[in-house]
This record gives C-alpha cells, structure tokens and sequence, in this order.
C-alpha cells in the first residue's frame, strides 16, 4: 500500500532516512550540494554498490572563495568514489540586468551567472521524495513529501530522464554539438545568440525561451518541470483562480510586484475568500529590504493577513482544492516573467500538484500551526522610531514601546486605507468609463470618480469640495466633472449642496 508522509522541519531526518534505506540506486537532483555528512553517506553507498547519479549546478555557483574550492575537491572525491555526479552547465537570464541578483565575480558565479537548474528532488527503488532542502549544512525551515504511490514513482523517474535529456543529452546545431535540448525550446534568433555566445565563451546559456514552444500549465494532479511542462506563474494564476474558501501562501522570499495584481483582482472577484501568507520579514530580503516592505503594505491594503518566520527555506500554496509544493519563491525568475510578447525568461523549477483532501488539510493544519498575524503597525515601526528619536532629542521626552506602537498602527492604518481608497476611485472611473463606452480611461472619468468618493462621504456645498481638491483638480474641472454627474443622475444638488444619489449608484 502506497504511504505519503509530508512534514515541515529543521532537520534532516527524512533525507538521511531515504539514502539510508537504499539498496539498488538513488538519483538526486539538487540545486545546491556543499555538505560534507551528505557526501560521506552517498560515498559509503556507493561503495556498498549503490548505483548513484546526482545532478547539481556547478561549484562556481557559490560566491566564497574558500567553500568554492572544498566543493571542487568534494566533487573529485564523489566522482572518484564512484557517485556519477553531474554539473548542469546551462545558464539563464542575464543576472547583471535582473532586480533580483546580488553583484558578484565572474569566478563566483553568483551575480554574473545564474544557472537555470532550480529545485531538489530525491528517488530510490522505494520512495520518491520532492523538498526544499538542499544539500548544505545549514539548517533551516524545510518542507518535505516522501512518497511510495507507484504512479508518482513513474512520475519522478520520468523528471529524471527529462532533466537529463534537457540539459545533457548531446544535440547537433549547425555543425556545433551542444549539451542538452533545452535550444528546443527557442527560436531562430535566440539559438543563434546562443551559439554565439557558446563559441566565445564555452559557456552554454540562454536568454529567453520562445514563449510559443513552452505548453500551456492546467492543474493536474503530478509532478511538472517549469517552464517546459507549464510556466511557474500560470500555474499560480491558476492556483489563485481555483481557491473558493482560503488561500495560504509559505514562501521564503516575497519580491514580485505582478502578484500583487492577481491578488487584487481574485479578491475584487470574491471578496469573502480568506488569503493569508507567511514569509520572511522585509529585512531578511537581500535584494531590497523596502520593495518588499512596501509590498507587504500593498498585501495588507487588500486585507491578506502576513505572518513572519524568519528561518524559512520551505514553499506550498495551499487552497480547498489543490496542494502545492513548488520549488520556487515568489521573484521574477523563478516565476517567469514576459520579456516580450513572444519570450520568456525563467529558471527551471518543480511543482508537485496534489488534490488528495487529506494531503491538504495536513498543510491547511501545518500553515495555521505556524500562522502569527503580524501587528499591523510594525511596516511603519522604523519610521515611526526615527521621528520619536527627534523628540527626545529636541523636548528631552522619553518614550514608552505601547506609545510608539500606538503611533505605527495609526501611520499604518492610514496608509492601508489610502491604498484601498485609490483602488476604490481607479474602480469608480473604470466604471465611468465603461459607461461611456470609451477604451481609454480620460481625466474626466477619474475627476468624476474623486468627486463621488468624497461625496459619498457626505454632502458638500460647492466651496467646500473646491477648498478640498484645491491641489488636485482646478475649480473649472470640478464644475465640469459637477455638471456631468448632475447629468447622469448620480448627483443630485439643492441650493448650493450636492450629495450623492445612492440609488442610481447601485443601480446605474
């Protein structure tokens, strides 16, 4: 009887078990391999006769200097061991133009290359297991799913074999053998860049992929290589899409501005929908600390609940109908993102989709066990701790933590509803502009919708409102967007007051 074990954890146990276990062979793909335990327990099964392949990313994919050459020496030492180990030599991208690279040497690989191969994934003869941990000795929050249903063991070989054939399985292309299919995926122009780039470097890499080659992502219950089985993002669109009741979010990095967009609209959709999602505080994102600060304040606007852990290596989306396991965060690259209408640039990551309802109460359970809402004031708390620094230092004036948290969750309100406010005008002269039959959204439209907002608030007289909008709409604008809506009814004046005629704006 096939058994599916999944937990979240520090520790290793679920991957020291499976090498433990087995006796024929033991496949592993991993983005990072730098622990030395892990290398002593594969090469003693190796010399038990275990058959071993492992792919990784090559040892200049790790910046220090110092740890760079004892994963060198490492490598030597498995492949001399007899552990077939292989280096994925295919880059991605360009990391020098890309938000989320770090700046780094050509020789450290990190911010001058980004290699494409992204995910872990394990295999023996018994058990197929799908994590976030790599094979590092740091610990962190994992995620693990190990399974024995023979359908999913199918599946896992098969992933394998495609890793393999994508990325080292010798291709011809005008009189230059490359390795790896992956130029399947492009192309003419960008096969020729290429080779170009092949020919003056030695270095295989590909910018983009043709976005008509890559096959369209459907939730399916299986294992999926991103973005040559489905983009990474659709497949969260889609995800997004399915959710009815919740929608719960582990990620480790929260740093893709598109997201913010899919969420708006999915909870403009269905407002009832309950979204929460735990990340790393905004302080722990290397590439920006305040970008993504200000998205966790733009999430907070539209009603999704955060929750900070700061040790999180771990993903899964988890909604009503569908269990997700990814191998990617939410950041450009490993999402995908659109160069142009016809390319798309990506790392290649894993997704395991699961619609087994007990699998997905068990994560539904682990993400509320985890689940702290964050104090809303703590986005603005710097802030806030800088201004009552000014005055102690002016006025000699201590003071107290409940103080400043009283002022941080009143700056953050404020903020918050701004956001929501702004979106609620967009929303009013989008409607305007429907109305009206037009494709293009005038400054007359969005005049309208200003002075319905702050009419719906309570009636004004006509120097009231003008004092009011004084830096935003001149007094001619406001008497022309005044008189257009006493036309269409959603105004109404006596004497010099105007007050919003609620019946014709709910039923216009």
């Amino acid at each position: 009887m096939s058994q599916t074990l999944s937990e979240l954890s520090k520790n290793s146990q679920l991957v020291n078990e499976l090498i433990s276990e087995t006796e024929k062979y033991l496949k592993i793909v991993t983005f990072r391999f730098s622990s030395e335990d892990f290398a002593k327990m594969l090469t003693e099964k190796a010399k038990e006769g275990v058959n071993i392949e492992v792919v990784t990313t090559p040892a200049d994919n790790i910046k220090e200097e110092k740890l760079r050459l004892k994963v060198e020496e490492m490598y030597s030492r498995l492949q001399a061991n007899g552990v077939k180990l292989l280096t994925c030599p295919w880059e991605v991208g360009e990391p020098r133009l890309t938000t989320t690279s770090m700046s780094g040497r050509l020789a450290g690989g990190i911010g001058e290359k980004w290699y494409s191969l992204h995910f872990q994934l394990l295999m023996n003869e018994n058990h197929a297991l799908l994590t976030s941990q790599n094979l590092v000795p740091e610990k962190k929050l994992e995620i693990y799913y190990r399974s024995s249903d023979p359908d999913l063991l199918k599946q896992t070989s098969n992933k394998f074999k495609i890793i393999h054939d994508l990325f080292f399985t010798p291709i011809d292309v005008n009189k230059t053998t490359l390795k790896g299919r992956v130029v399947n995926f492009l192309d003419q122009k960008m096969l020729k860049d290429a080779l170009d780039f092949y020919t003056k470097t030695k270095r295989l890499k590909v910018k983009h992929y043709y976005v008509e080659k890559l096959p369209q992502a459907n939730l399916n219950k299986g294992l999926f290589i991103c973005p040559f089985e489905g983009r990474l993002r659709e497949f969260l669109n889609k995800f997004i899409n399915s959710g009815k009741q919740f929608l719960y979010f582990f990620v480790e990095t929260l740093f893709d501005d598109e997201i913010i967009r899919i969420f708006e609209g999915k909870i403009n959709r269905e407002p009832d929908i309950q979204v929460k999602i735990i990340t790393r505080p905004p302080e722990k994102v290397r590439q920006s600390p305040h970008k993504a600060r200000n998205m966790i304040k733009q999430l907070l606007s539209l009603g999704i609940e955060i929750g900070y852990l700061s040790d999180i290596q771990a993903k899964f989306w988890v909604n009503d109908k569908w269990l997700a396991i990814p191998s990617g965060d939410f950041n450009k690259m490993n999402l995908g993102y659109h160069i142009s209408k016809n390319y798309w640039r990506a790392d290649t990551q894993l997704l395991l989709l699961d619609d087994n309802q007990k699998q997905i109460k068990l994560f539904k359970d682990i993400f509320e066990g985890h689940f702290e809402p964050i104090d809303i004031g703590s986005i603005c708390r710097k802030d806030i701790d800088f201004l009552f620094k000014g005055l102690k230092k002016r006025y000699n004036i201590m003071s107290t933590r409940e103080a400043k948290n009283y002022i941080s969750r009143l700056k953050s309100s404020l903020i918050i509803k701004t956001e929501r406010d702004i979106k609620y005008v967009m929303n009013l002269a989008l409607k305007l502009t429907k109305i009206h039959r037009k494709n293009r959204m005038k400054g007359i439209f969005v005049a309208m919708a200003i002075l319905l907002y702050y009419l719906q608030r309570r009636e004004h007289k006509f120097r009231e409102i003008s004092e009011k909008l004084e830096n935003t709409l001149s007094e001619p604008e406001i008497r022309d967007a005044m008189n257009r809506l006493l036309q269409l009814g959603y105004i109404l004046k006596s004497e010099d007051i105007y007050r919003v005629n609620v019946e014709k704006l709910l039923n216009p």
